[in-house]
């Protein structure tokens, strides 16, 4: 017991970094203790190296101790850590975690503290600890604990090891994870709400039912350059946006050939009015040039996100708009590297398969990034209305500034507010017109604030009032594309929230606007979501 004694100290001096300054120092070392060392050093001499450093050595054991310690804490504390690689050549090495995990304070497995006879064999595997459920996944060969503190109708996970959780953040407040650079807020849909549907068709009636006071008739399927839906079953689809000449030509170029019926076998050679046209939509289920899918990609992706949402209780959504780094005033500009952080300007000037494609180069690890389907937005417009206390208290007054009018929490033209940070414009068009927040424009910007009646395009996040559960710019500022797919066929592709040249009762958080897949305006951006 004594050696034991002896050895402790030896490790808590060397826990504490002592230097060769510190040891000439008074303060840092006396001679008691450089005579305990000395004894202890003499001790450890006899005894066999092998004993001390071997795979089960006296040393080792407790140098493992002590990272077990030091990782329960981390855990405990942020509800992450990134565990040491334990990699072979093979993947995780399943007998080296079990060791570091083995009698860790607070932690069990399948019941029990991991032991000889309890043990995880394989990855993923759900662990607990201190009451907490922890999600261990393998990550190429490094194993790392993935789920954040949740609750039974929630559990948030993180997409890689590169994120973290921000400190101080909360669920019904708003839970926030960032890479250093990307953002994203959780959004709680409660297990519940689904834990009865068993296939995607029954997972997707259930949270409309959730979300139904932002539900329309507009929905999310995959839908073509004209808007023509395929629903699996028919070669031949019918097309609805053929009311002119004009109109029939296009098509009938953009088709090949146009029937009046869905059998293919009468072929249309001129416009008629009345008629009901036909083309054969198997030929364009691979076109990506509306919402920047293929007919199997959007539906493999659905399905994706409707059952992550399922399994999860949940999903993320960037933090901020998507933005970029440099300011974008024409259609033709680069499409950048897009970011989802504060101070970046809009990523703007997008047709919605553009906006598709740069939401897709955010996926991380095993998770995947797009843009939000349309039952997204409106499970967002529902966790905001669950757990803001701004602009009202009651479900009444949050759902008709979510539904009616979002002025007072969005940027919009009606609406004055100061700006704290960040930049803004007044034309988006312009080389060279952003200015930051405190210069003064006249009869825009002055003293800070902008001024109602006015249009002014802002930065991403550069106000706190235009954000709700750490989620900014939600209402106003520039509407975002999705994947929803509007109920008029000559304007297919959605875009939903508000716009900085609006009305915040124009065009209120929950709206819906739709466009031609070939549009793209200076006030039409898109923020990406995050799935597994």
């Amino acid at each position: 017991m004594e050696i034991e004694k002896v050895k402790q100290k030896v490790r808590n001096k060397r826990d504490k970094g002592i230097t060769k300054n510190q040891i000439k120092s008074p303060k840092a070392i006396t001679l008691i203790a450089l005579v305990i060392t000395i004894i202890v050093l003499l001790i450890l001499a006899a005894v066999s190296i092998a004993t001390l450093t071997g795979e089960n050595g006296i040393l080792t054991r407790a140098g493992d101790a002590r990272t077990k310690t030091n990782e329960a804490e981390a855990v405990e504390r942020v509800n992450l850590e990134v565990l040491e690689s334990y990699g072979t050549t093979g993947g995780i090495d399943i007998g080296q975690l079990n060791k570091n995990l083995k009698n860790v304070d607070g932690l069990t497995y399948n019941g029990n503290p991991i032991s000889d006879s309890n043990q995880i064999t394989s990855l993923p595997a759900t662990v607990i600890l201190n009451g907490h459920e922890i999600q261990i996944s393998s990550n190429g060969n490094v194993a790392q604990i993935i789920r954040l503190q949740g609750t039974d109708e929630t559990k948030p996970y993180l997409p890689s090891s590169s994120f973290h959780q921000v400190e101080g953040t909360q669920i019904n407040t708003g839970l926030v994870i960032t890479d250093g650079t990307n953002s994203y807020v959780w959004i709680e849909v409660p297990i519940s709400e689904t834990e009865r549907a068993t296939n995607d068709s029954e997972i997707e009636t259930a949270l409309q039912t959730y979300a139904t006071d932002y539900r329309s008739s507009w929905t999310d399927e995959w839908y073509d350059y004209y808007g023509t839906t395929y629903d699996g079953a028919s070669e031949y689809s019918k097309v609805k946006y053929i009311t002119s000449s004009t109109r029939f030509t296009n098509a009938k170029t953009y088709y090949g050939t146009i029937y009046t019926d869905n059998t293919g076998t009468t072929e249309a050679t001129s416009y008629a009015s009345g008629t009901t046209y036909y083309a054969k939509i198997t030929d364009k289920i691979n076109d990506t040039s509306e919402c920047g899918l293929t007919y199997s990609k959007y539906n493999e992706l659905k399905s994706k996100m409707l059952n992550s949402i399922k399994n999860n209780g949940g999903f993320w959504i960037g933090q901020y708009e998507m933005g970029t780094d440099t300011a974008r005033i024409r259609k033709t500009d680069p499409l950048t590297t897009p970011v989802c952080k504060e101070g970046a300007y809009p990523y703007n000037y997008v047709t919605c398969s553009q906006a598709q494609e740069r939401a897709s180069t955010l996926s991380t690890g095993n998770y995947t990034s797009s843009l939000m389907f349309g039952i997204q937005w409106d499970l967002v417009c529902k966790f905001i209305e669950t757990n803001a206390t701004n602009p009202g208290s009651t479900v009444d007054t949050i759902q008709k500034a979510i539904k009616n009018n979002s002025k007072d929490w969005g940027n919009y033209k009606d609406a004055s507010f100061e700006i704290t940070r960040g930049q803004y414009t007044t034309s988006p068009s312009t080389a060279n017109s952003w200015k930051n927040f405190d210069i003064r424009t006249d009869g825009y910007v002055e003293n800070n604030t902008k001024l109602a009646s006015t249009s002014v395009l802002l930065t991403t996040g550069a106000t706190e009032r235009n954000s709700l559960l750490n989620i900014y710019d939600f209402a106003g500022n520039v509407m975002e594309w999705t994947l929803e797919k509007s109920s008029y066929s000559n304007v297919p592709c959605s875009d939903r929230g508000g716009s900085y040249s609006h009305d915040g009762s124009r065009y209120p958080a929950s709206a819906r606007y739709g466009n031609t897949a070939s549009i793209s305006y200076d006030d039409i951006g898109f923020r990406p979501t995050l799935y597994q």
